[in-house]
Formats: structure tokens, sequence, C-alpha cells
């Protein structure tokens, strides 16, 4: 700390030697170097902080030019200071008529003064000066930078950023545009929304729009609006009806066509099983044919009766493949007509 306006001192005349040599304030935790004068602890460090060969410049205008400021060569000066300590002095602060003496000034007083400007101590960067007696109320209700709480969705922000805050709030009150009711306006979307909001007068689908009324009904006028057209949604009520009547009986007509293709499929399909029984009995009668002629033609014996045989045996051989030719034509033909069916089903499904 820097020293004291000399003015605190009741007595009209300060001695030079209460003085620092630096500030020419009176001294603030004096001391005194090896030459005799006296400078405020603040005044001596600050003196040397950037400067190691600092002259004295009592010394100097004494015409002595040697003698070199040193913290190793200077003391506190306690003497001085209990001199200080005795002294009556006053406070300057504007509107305090505290007095007492010097060391109550400076240890009490001076921290504690109620008239004392200080600087607003809000860590939000407020900047006003203000008396220290007044510095509770102020942070309280005048400081700019004060935390205040949002009312309607309890953020904390800076009282001079409340009104910004306000502007983008989701929870302050909006009011409606169609029934004048104010919502939070988070939820003006959802109080205005065709489907799920409770807005009175938002426009709204007609009750009978499955039916054909194509109208946009306010929420609260939609009883109004049955009434008065109660004649034409009846008729279209009737309408739908028939249509969906009709529709019931294709339907109907649809679902007997596919159980008649499904019949028929399934005699097709016992046919074809049928046949493909019969091209396996055929089939294996002709290997038993064509192995006992391979025999007779092995004993080289050849009979009238054996003869006779062989020419039967060819006879039903021949017999035979074109039966077998006649049942695949009849089995790809039943393959055709089920593949067809089952078209038909899967087109009508």
């Amino acid at each position: 700390m820097v020293g004291f306006s000399k003015d605190i001192f009741i007595q009209s005349l300060v001695e030079d030697k209460y003085l620092c040599q630096l500030c020419e304030k009176v001294l603030c935790d004096p001391i005194q170097t090896y030459c005799g004068h006296r400078y405020c602890e603040t005044c001596f460090e600050d003196l040397l902080r950037n400067n190691d060969n600092v002259l004295c410049s009592s010394c100097k205008a004494e015409g002595i030019m040697d003698t070199i400021l040193s913290v190793q060569q200077m003391y506190h000066d306690k003497a001085i200071q209990r001199e200080l300590n005795i002294q009556h002095v006053r406070c300057l602060n504007k509107g305090c008529d505290w007095t007492g003496s010097f060391e109550d000034y400076r240890v009490n007083h001076i921290l504690t003064c109620e008239y004392e400007m200080i600087q607003c101590v809000n860590r939000n960067g407020c900047n006003v000066s203000i008396q220290r007696g007044n510095l509770s109320s102020h942070l309280e209700k005048d400081c700019p930078m004060r935390i205040v709480k949002c009312e309607y969705c309890t953020v904390e922000v800076p009282f001079t950023n409340i009104e910004t805050h306000l502007l983008e709030c989701p929870k302050i009150p909006e009011k409606c545009k169609l029934c004048g009711e104010f919502v939070p306006r988070e939820m003006i979307e959802q109080h205005t929304d065709t489907k799920t909001g409770d807005c009175v007068r938002k426009m709204i689908a007609c009750q009978f729009q499955n039916v054909g009324c194509h109208d946009m009904v306010e929420k609260s006028k939609m009883a109004e609006h049955n009434t008065r057209s109660m004649g034409e949604h009846l008729l279209m009520m009737l309408q739908f009806i028939i249509s969906l009547m009709a529709m019931v009986r294709s339907t109907r007509n649809k679902i007997d066509e596919v159980e008649n293709v499904r019949t028929r499929i399934n005699e097709h399909e016992n046919q074809i099983k049928q046949l493909e029984k019969n091209e396996e009995t055929l089939h294996h009668k002709m290997t038993e044919m064509v192995s006992a002629a391979q025999n007779e033609n092995r004993n080289g014996i050849i009979t009238g009766e054996n003869k006779h045989l062989a020419d039967k045996h060819e006879q039903s051989t021949r017999a035979l493949n074109n039966s077998m030719t006649v049942v695949n034509k009849k089995l790809a033909t039943c393959e055709g007509v089920v593949a067809v069916l089952n078209n038909q089903v899967e087109k009508t499904d």
C-alpha cells in the first residue's frame, strides 16, 4: 500500500520525517535506508524492482552521488512507526466523521469505513465504484451483473442478460395466435397441432372425413358443423355403406372363385399323382419284357411258341411305349393347368 494523504492529520503541519521520499505521502510501513532517508515499504520495492543501481533521490538533491539503495541495507523503522501511531487523525471519506489514532486508522478503520468508495466485488465483472456501506444493497438490488433467476424456467443469468434470455426462454408464456390463450413457448406447436393439440380454435378435419366430408373446422365449432351438415353427412354415410356392401359382395365372389380354383388344383394334383404311378408300373413291365426277350436270344432257341411269345412281347412293348408317351403328355398338360391356376389364385389374393 502507498502512503496516506497528509490531510488525515488534524494538525495543519506534517513533519518531513513522516513523509515518503518517493510518493511524498505519510509513510505506510516505513523503512529507512543506510543513508537515513525513509520510504514506504511498497514504494521502496517498486523503486528497486527493475533496477539494481538506484541512487537515493534525497542524497542526489543534497549533492551526494554515490548512495546506492539496496534491500540488504535497509530496515523497518519501528521508531518512526511508533511516533506515527500516536498521531491524531481523521477519515477523509465524504460523510465520515471518524477521528482517532493513526494506528487505529491504518489497522482497523481504513479497512471497514462504511463511506470508503470501493469497486463492486461481483465476480461477473461489475466495475461500479460504491461506498462500502452500500455494497450489500448494491449486490442484491442494483448490480447489473448480479445473478437473477428467470421466473419462468429458473435458469440463473446475470441481470444485464435477463432481457436477452427472455427473448428465447422456452418456458415464457406466449399468446396463441388462434385462441389467445397463453401457453409456454416450447408448447405452442403442440398446442396448435391439428391432431393432438388442445387449442379450441385450431382447424381440424371433420369427423366424417373418412366418408367424404373434407371440411376443416375450428375444434370448438365441430358440434355446430355436425348439426348444420347432418343431412350431408347422412347421405355420405349411406353412399359409403352401399359402396362397402358392394365391396363385401365382390370380395365374397372372389373368395368363392379362389376356393373353386383350389379344388381344381387338388383334382389335377391327384390326377398327376395317378399318372406318375401308372408310368412307374408301365416302366416296370417294360423292363421285365425286355429282360425276358434278351434271355431267349441268349439261349438261341426259337420255337414256334417262343416266336409267338416274342411277337407278343414286341407288340406289348410298343403299346407300353405309346401309353407312356400319352401319360407324359397328360402329365405335362396337368402341370401346365396347375401353374395357370396357381397364378390365378395369387392374383385373386
